[in-house]
């Protein structure tokens, strides 16, 4: 009796022990592989890829549904989740102070433009009417 009958393993078992073990490294990557695959296509998707809310519900989706294709982890996610709000950037915001700023210099500058004019043609009529002009210089 040799060394491996006593223990109860044969070289035969061991040849296809390092096949199953081949086999199942194989279908471990394999199956990493399209996991990886699947939370990458469901997160990328278009409405969702982007919006922190939404890949975050993807992803609780995709890891508690394994199931449930990319496509329509992705279409649950954008018929449930709200899409972002509009974020207005400081350089927005500025732009707009300054065109409001400006608006409001020119309504100023009309509006006092036009005192101006009133006060030109109310100080001409009255002059007109309370001084009138002497007809030469001997005229007393």
């Amino acid at each position: 009796m040799n060394d491996d009958q006593a223990i109860g393993t044969s070289s035969v078992s061991d040849t296809s022990q390092l096949e199953h073990s081949a086999e199942v490294a194989a279908a471990f990557l394999d199956g990493g592989k399209a996991a990886t695959d699947r939370l990458s296509a469901a997160l990328g998707a278009e409405g969702v890829r982007g919006n922190a809310a939404r890949m975050a519900a993807a992803l609780n989706l995709a890891i508690q549904s394994p199931s449930m294709s990319p496509p329509d982890i992705a279409a649950f996610v954008v018929a449930h989740i709200g899409a972002p709000a509009a974020v207005e950037s400081a350089a927005d915001r500025y732009s707009a102070r300054r065109a409001a700023a400006a608006e409001s210099e020119e309504r100023w500058t009309q509006e006092r433009q036009e005192m101006a004019r009133e006060r030109n043609s109310a100080a001409h009529a009255t002059s007109a009417v309370e001084d009138p002009a002497p007809d030469g210089p001997d005229a007393a």
